[in-house]
Parts: C-alpha cells; sequence; structure tokens
C-alpha cells in the first residue's frame, strides 16, 4: 500500500497488474528482474521483516548447539509465505477484488481495515468471503512453488536475503498506518536472527 501510495499518479490496478508479469514484484529491481535478486524486493524483505523478524528478534542463541543452521532453515518457509502473501495482495488488488483506495483511506485514519468482498454461497444462500481468505487449500501450490525457488538458489542465497531484511527492518521507523512499533532492531539484535 505504501507503494502504491507513493505512485499515485498510476492506477493502483494497472501497477499491480504490471508487477504480476513474470512475477516481478518479487525482484529487487522489477524492470531488470535477474535469479539473483529474486525474493530481494522491498515488498518480500519489507514484509518478511516486519512479519517475522521482528516477531523472532531476540531469541536465545546457545552457541554449544549451533543453532544457526537450524534458525537459517526456519527463515525458508517465512519467505516463502511472505512472497505468497504478497502476490494475492497484489493479485486481489489487480482484479478489483480489493481496492487500495479504500485500504490507504483505512491506514490515513490510523488503523487498517481490509473488507474482503463477499458472494453468495449458492449451496447455503450466505455470502461468504471464505474464497478471499489466505487459506492453505488456496495457496498451499503457490507457496510450495516459491519454496522450491528458495531451495534451488544458490549456497549462502537465503543468509543473504536474511541480511537484506533485517537492514531493510532497521530502515523502517514508521508506517503511515503507524501500526509498526517505531523501536528499531539493534545491529547486534539483528545479527542474532541470522549468526
Amino acid at each position: 500500500m505504501d507503494f502504491l501510495m507513493q505512485n499515485s499518479d498510476v492506477d493502483p490496478v494497472e501497477l499491480t497488474k504490471s508487477l504480476l508479469v513474470d512475477w516481478a514484484f518479487l525482484f529487487e529491481d522489477p524492470d531488470s528482474p535477474s535469479p539473483l535478486t529474486a525474493y530481494r524486493s522491498p515488498f518480500v524483505l519489507q514484509l518478511f521483516g516486519t512479519a517475522h523478524l521482528h516477531t523472532i528478534n531476540g531469541y536465545v542463541e546457545v552457541r554449544s548447539f549451533d543453532m544457526h543452521a537450524p534458525a537459517m532453515r526456519g527463515m525458508l518457509h517465512p519467505l516463502a509465505l511472505s512472497a505468497a502473501a504478497i502476490e494475492r495482495a497484489i493479485t486481489m488488488i489487480a482484479q478489483k477484488e480489493l481496492k487500495a483506495q479504500n485500504v490507504l483511506l483505512s491506514a490515513s485514519r490510523g488503523w487498517v481495515s481490509i473488507k474482503l468482498p463477499k458472494i453468495l454461497n449458492k449451496a447455503t444462500g450466505k455470502e461468504t468471503n471464505v474464497l478471499f481468505l489466505f487459506l492453505a487449500a488456496r495457496w498451499a501450490k503457490l507457496t510450495n512453488s516459491f519454496i522450491k525457488s528458495l531451495l534451488g538458489k544458490p549456497a549462502g542465497y537465503l543468509e543473504t536475503t536474511v541480511q537484506m531484511a533485517c537492514a531493510t527492518l532497521n530502515d523502517v521507523s514508521e508506517t503511515p498506518s503507524g501500526l509498526l512499533s517505531e523501536d528499531k532492531l539493534e545491529d547486534d539484535e539483528c545479527a542474532m536472527i541470522y549468526k
């Protein structure tokens, strides 16, 4: 939403459609996608950093247990889920199921409220938004594709991506909605996450 707000001169639907072409939203530079910059877009790094790294900040490093390897393996799935969640949000905007203007308006009030569309369930006769929820039944295949893609990256790729997300997290001081804490991770705290 921050990205759409910064590019208010472009129609959000058209902009999100362009981000979906060849998975451009995954790359550090969407105009010049390279396999060596996949999962390093500001979208992915910021969501991964704020949703996962910020949450696990401060876990205890037990050197005698060599926590580095398990910690890195633990980064793969949250990174893939971040990519899948972003793809879902961008797709919903591109297909006009979610109106960026409405989300931005609610964010300007200090709290993000996302109202999912509802459709009629013919079997029950009631309206439901279940088709628009981020459910495993609908998104596991895409998430698994991202996991497979990440597993195919060269040695050290995941660690470097985590470091980049930490740097992004350190750069975030506040969001328009004010939902994130203004506390920044200290460099040594972020280092604990991927050390």
